[in-house]
């Protein structure tokens, strides 16, 4: 199955900027090393905000938990970088309760 109305995913400059690549983030950390490691930058967040709707277009949901929140789904992928390269990963997204739209919670490399 692919993300339902993956088409409309969101994917908000703050998750991007202030947690993916914030290296002073708790958890986010370890992403900024990744994916700054990749050739991503936070001035170009929009970059890594593409490649993750592009994986959400083009990948089927590996997993999908109902929550009192919403719908949560796991897409794992590959995506290119900045760099030339590409990197496998994975992004949860959530379909809130009462939305259409998916938005991403968190991406990480695959293990």
């Amino acid at each position: 199955m692919l993300l339902p109305n993956a088409n409309a995913a969101q994917v908000s400059e703050q998750k991007i900027v202030d947690y993916l690549f914030s290296f002073a983030h708790p958890d986010g950390a370890s992403q900024a090393r990744f994916f700054v490691s990749l050739g991503f930058r936070p001035e170009d967040w929009q970059l890594l905000a593409e490649a993750f709707r592009q994986l959400a277009t083009d990948q089927v949901v590996t997993k999908s938990i109902q929550s009192v929140h919403g719908t949560k789904d796991i897409i794992e992928g590959s995506i290119a970088s900045p760099s030339g390269g590409s990197a496998q990963v994975r992004t949860i997204w959530i379909t809130d309760e009462g939305q259409d739209a998916p938005r991403l919670v968190t991406a990480y490399p695959c293990q």
